[in-house]
């Protein structure tokens, strides 16, 4: 095997393709990185690297075949060898072992979340049955911590029956939809090829006509298709009222390249600024409805100066096991595009703890401060992108020792936003600039006037 390194793609500080307007505005985004690469180096830290929220995987199949899905790859069918369901013997097991490690982390807050395959193929009882497990499991082992139970799913379960379970338990609730239906029906098929989008609309339409399951929808979940219409895109996911958007890169590596991944032209990075442009216009909103984007947002919170981070910006990765069907305890599932050893960590809830689980995190640098490729070292975007999508970073020959596939989006993306915080700052400036002049105008006039006391 060859040890010379292949070249990929890195655009330094400086390349005025990913600054565009005046040589002023390049230098004042060029400022706002350097001041916010010295502040986060200096005084940003994250959270205790503890574990804080579990994705339990209650349901092993699906009742869609999106053509994107990391869960069923064609040369991996381990999947088959689990339960189909989790049995609620270990579902009882595993609550109670995280809300015992919650008690001894003194956590005040922890997340368990339903995911799968699809998870309301449970069913309605089958939901109850583990909501009031997860009740009952922190009742009894770790009362001072709040547990929040959520669910992403792709909607086409959302019937009344379970919504009134998920409105008993407080069970909030994402749905994946990709936007227009296009785009959604490209990738997002039945079993049979047949398409999906009217009926996971009829469900968000359900779900909003009523206040509490509208209250227990969170937001939605879109895998970006650089080949659609942004704006298109955007403007049906927010027909359907959501207050959380998240904008997802899809998973690929050095090796199995996503579509258009892997380039220098920033195609996600440009698709990105399209939708962020129009909502950063309407003041983080569309057509007069706030909506969170939660990639713009972080992007925009660590150019600020703040910490924390996301799977796909951020220096500090989320405390998160994932809990298959048979109680293994994996890494983030999305790391299995890298190969399955990349995820298996060899543990079960029916031999190990969640304490033990944390040592193996941060024995994987998998807790806490993200691990960096060296040749990531030294770039003033690394306290805001942080080396990006940790799979997208993946390469055979290398390891995870590469950038991202989406560099150059993600360096587009962040110096894009850069400029956008610094054009407003320089506005909000000249606005009070111009408040202090007349204030001190009328001051002077008052004063010569006789209205104002000197």
């Amino acid at each position: 095997m060859s040890t010379e390194r292949r070249p990929l793609p890195f655009i330094p500080l400086g390349d005025e393709r990913f600054l565009r307007t005046t040589p002023e505005n390049m230098q004042r985004a060029r400022s706002l990185l350097e001041e916010r690469r010295e502040r986060g180096a200096a005084r940003v830290e994250g959270p205790p690297p503890y574990i804080r929220q579990i994705v339990l995987k209650i349901f092993n199949l699906c009742n869609l075949a999106c053509d994107y899905c990391y869960e069923y790859p064609s040369d991996d069918l381990s999947w088959q060898k689990r339960p189909g369901k989790m049995s609620q013997e270990r579902v009882l097991r595993t609550v109670g072992g995280f809300a015992s490690y919650a008690r001894f982390r003194k956590l005040e807050v922890a997340d368990v979340i339903l995911h799968g395959g699809e998870p309301l193929l449970v069913g309605p009882q089958g939901l109850r049955a583990i909501a009031e497990a997860t009740r009952q499991g922190f009742d009894e082992h770790a009362p001072q911590t709040k547990v929040r139970i959520g669910a992403q799913t792709n909607g086409l379960r959302l019937t009344e029956p379970m919504l009134e379970v998920m409105g008993e338990y407080d069970i909030s609730f994402g749905v994946s939809l990709d936007g227009d239906q296009e785009t959604h029906d490209k990738h997002r098929k039945g079993k049979r090829g047949e398409p999906s989008y009217a009926q996971v609309r009829e469900k968000i339409d359900l779900v909003n006509s009523d206040p509490e399951s509208r209250r227990l929808f969170s937001g939605l979940l879109c895998v970006i298709d650089v080949e659609s219409n942004p704006y298109a895109v955007f403007e049906a996911l927010m027909e359907c009222q959501p207050k959380t958007l998240d904008f997802l890169l899809p998973y690929g590596t050095w090796d199995e390249l996503p579509p258009k991944g892997g380039r220098t032209d920033a195609q996600y990075g440009r698709w990105l600024t399209k939708i962020f442009d129009v909502w950063w216009r309407e003041g983080r909103a569309y057509n007069g409805q706030p909506v969170n984007i939660r990639l713009f947002d972080q992007v925009v919170s660590l150019l600020r100066g703040a910490g924390g981070g996301t799977d796909t910006v951020g220096p500090y990765a989320g405390g998160e096991v994932i809990v298959r069907t048979d109680g293994s305890l994996e890494l983030l599932d999305f790391l299995g595009v890298a190969g399955l050893d990349k995820v298996q960590t060899g543990m079960n809830v029916d031999t190990h703890t969640f304490e033990d689980m944390e040592r193996f995190l941060l024995a994987a640098g998998q807790l806490g401060r993200k691990s960096v490729a060296a040749m990531c070292q030294g770039c003033d975007l690394l306290p805001v992108c942080a080396g990006g999508p940790l799979p997208t970073r993946f390469s055979k020959d290398f390891g995870f020792e590469n950038t991202s596939v989406f560099c150059s989006d993600l360096q587009y993306l962040i110096r894009h936003i850069a400029q956008a915080l610094t054009v407003e700052a320089a506005e909000d400036i000249s606005v009070r600039m111009r408040q202090n002049y007349t204030d001190e105008f009328l001051r002077r006039k008052g004063r010569l006037s006789g209205w104002l006391p000197a």
